[in-house]
């Protein structure tokens, strides 16, 4: 069996392999695979599962991220972006103890159970710090979003940051993509009628976010695109997390 054949029909079974070589393979494929005949799944399965990690710490899967969208292994992808260390052994350190993932992540939007417009998003998501924001597209699965590392706000800014990037969850169904921002001025902004916005155009959100082809992501200020396509979008569905660093009582519990 290929490697395609292996992602495509084996690796979505993910609920029923053992967990130790499910974590290896999914440590494998993240990030030292760099083979265009790759597919990595990127949708989370509406299961809730019980982990006993190495710490001998029982986690829950729901625990770690509550979302439709992705699943835990991504979240610990997301944890090495942040901390800027994407290395092999820093996400098999969160994929063999997932309890050290050092951060929470907490739901404040999801498009489905609420009218996404800019005004909801501004009410929802202004003023909580740090946010990473999950979109799927319609009519191509592609998940894309941004992390961002300040708070948003409805005021015409752009805070000036280093920490932002952008990424795509199985790109044209491949690997996973970072990228990171470059022109620190214009990397991310905030408008009250407009939604979760990075660089000029890099990934822009605009009001009535799930009904019309108007947000699209157009490299720009940023390492690189996350789409092959520059044409406009409709959002399928959009998810906005807090993003907390864990107590270190919680970490060494």
């Amino acid at each position: 069996m290929s490697k395609k054949e292996f992602l495509e029909k084996v690796l979505p079974l993910d609920s029923i392999i053992p967990r130790d070589l499910f974590r290896e393979l999914v440590s494998y494929y993240l990030i030292d695979i760099r083979s265009d005949d790759l597919i990595l799944p990127a949708t989370c399965y509406p299961y809730t599962e019980k982990i006993e990690d190495d710490s001998s710490t029982v986690v829950s899967t729901e625990s770690i991220i509550d979302s439709v969208l992705i699943d835990w292994q991504t979240v610990a992808w997301f944890a090495c972006c942040i901390q800027q260390s994407e290395t092999t052994q820093k996400l098999d350190d969160f994929l063999e103890c997932p309890s050290e993932i050092p951060f929470i992540f907490t739901l404040l939007m999801r498009g489905s159970e609420v009218c996404a417009t800019a005004p909801k998003f501004h009410n929802l998501c202004d003023y909580e710090g740090p946010t990473i924001t999950i979109i799927k597209i319609f009519g191509t699965d592609e998940i894309i979003g941004g992390y961002n590392p300040n708070h948003w706000s409805k005021d015409n800014r752009n805070p000036r940051t280093r920490k932002s990037f952008l990424f795509a969850i199985g790109r044209n169904n491949y690997e996973h993509v970072i990228s990171r921002v470059v022109n620190t001025t214009y990397a991310v902004h905030s408008s009250h009628d407009l939604g979760p916005c990075f660089g000029f155009s890099d990934l822009r959100i605009e009001d009535n976010f799930m009904h019309g082809h108007y947000s699209y992501a157009r490299h720009d200020d940023y390492e690189g695109p996350i789409r092959e396509s520059t044409d406009s979008f409709r959002i399928e569905e959009i998810e906005v997390f807090r993003v907390e660093q864990k107590r270190k009582e919680l970490l060494s519990a």
